[in-house]
């Protein structure tokens, strides 16, 4: 199994008991040379170290999911621009994020098709975040408020997504 790269693409953190260590990562990251393409990571003991090796080493990763670890993502959310082919970033509820933050996101990784955002710090008011063109890649947002007055508003050259969900966490 160790001689199997392919057998190593896909790794699924989620259901770890105890806090994943960045060099249970690592092995994932060196049995799969560097090939990993979708990366799902539950408790993981220092998420920003993780999101670096990741980011730095699998440039063919498209699908992250990141559970939870860190409770505000500003820290670390410029590693994202490294992976150049992520098209689907799922951040869980453990995870605060700012408005601004979730633009942020959207900016650095310009291949992103859809992008979930489960805890939304604030008001989720879309005119602090006009969809131009900046997003045109951009096929399903969803987000979820921790507080109420979730308003939108599309720019011109906004994308035509597919799906558009925002909800507030009462």
């Amino acid at each position: 199994m160790c001689g199997r790269p392919t057998l190593w693409q896909d790794p699924d953190f989620t259901k770890a008991k105890k806090l994943v260590p960045k060099s249970a990562i690592i092995n994932c990251i060196n049995r799969s040379r560097n090939q990993l393409r979708s990366v799902q990571l539950g408790r993981v003991a220092r998420p920003e170290d993780a999101i670096i090796a990741l980011t730095k080493s699998c440039h063919r990763m498209h699908t992250l999911q990141l559970e939870n670890g860190d409770q505000w993502l500003h820290r670390w959310t410029s590693h994202l621009a490294l992976a150049t082919r992520l098209t689907h970033l799922t951040l869980g509820e453990e995870l605060r994020i700012c408005i601004m933050g979730v633009a942020q996101l959207l900016t650095l990784c310009p291949m992103l098709k859809s992008f979930t955002g489960l805890r939304v710090q604030g008001n989720i008011l879309m005119d602090t975040m006009r969809f131009e063109s900046d997003y045109h890649g951009l096929e399903s947002l969803s987000l979820k408020a921790d507080e109420p007055a979730i308003q939108t508003h599309f720019g011109p050259r906004a994308p035509v997504l597919g799906v558009v969900s925002m909800h507030e966490n009462l």
